[in-house]
């Protein structure tokens, strides 16, 4: 996802968070870009999804270098984490690393194997309009 307005939302102004787009991946590999009319039928429903994640973070440990669609980052961390939304408990382990803006994550894996989640690019400088 790329999200504008995260800094006003971490003061606690929500409606300040705007989702761009979302990509999604599926399992041949192909990256498919939602935005525009089709992501703002949706977009309400992963802005409340962002305003309603709870996460327990339970242990961390360095987890070394990691190679995503991204590329390879050198000294990640692993950590074990829960996280509570709609009324359903996920538990997961999450590769971070701190060149990463927003959150830092990079790869993250269900315990279950049920979904695996793979930064596939990043930046540094923001969004930049296409209008």
């Amino acid at each position: 996802m790329l999200i504008k307005g995260l800094e006003a939302a971490a003061r606690g102004d929500l409606n300040a968070v705007d989702i761009v787009w979302v990509k999604l991946k599926d399992e041949k590999g192909n990256v498919t870009q939602i935005d525009g009319v089709t992501l703002s039928i949706t977009k309400g429903m992963y802005k409340d999804l962002l305003s309603n994640i709870y996460v327990d973070v339970t242990n961390s440990q360095d987890a070394g270098a990691l190679t995503v669609p991204a590329g390879q980052f050198e000294g990640t961390s692993k950590i074990r984490s829960k996280t509570k939304i709609f009324g359903k408990t996920y538990e997961a382990d999450g590769w971070y690393h701190k060149e990463v803006p927003i959150n830092g994550l990079v790869r993250s894996v269900a315990t279950d194997n049920s979904f695996t989640s793979e930064l596939v690019d990043f930046g540094k400088t923001g969004a930049k309009s296409s209008i």
